[in-house]
C-alpha cells in the first residue's frame, strides 16, 4: 500500500468517525455541544484565512 492510499483511508475513517459522533450527538439532542463544535470549526476557518 502506498502512502497516499493510507492517507486517504485515514481521512475517510476520520470523516466517518466525525459523522458518527455528530449523529450520536443529534440523537442525544446535545444542541449545546453541537453549537460549540460548529463555533469551533467556524473559528478555525476564520483563523486559517
Amino acid at each position: 500500500m502506498s502512502t497516499k492510499t493510507i492517507r486517504i483511508a485515514a481521512e475517510v475513517i476520520l470523516v466517518l468517525g466525525t459523522a458518527g459522533l455528530l449523529l450520536e450527538l443529534v440523537a442525544a439532542q446535545s444542541w449545546a455541544v453541537i453549537l460549540l463544535g460548529v463555533a469551533a470549526v467556524a473559528w478555525l476557518q476564520v483563523r486559517r484565512h
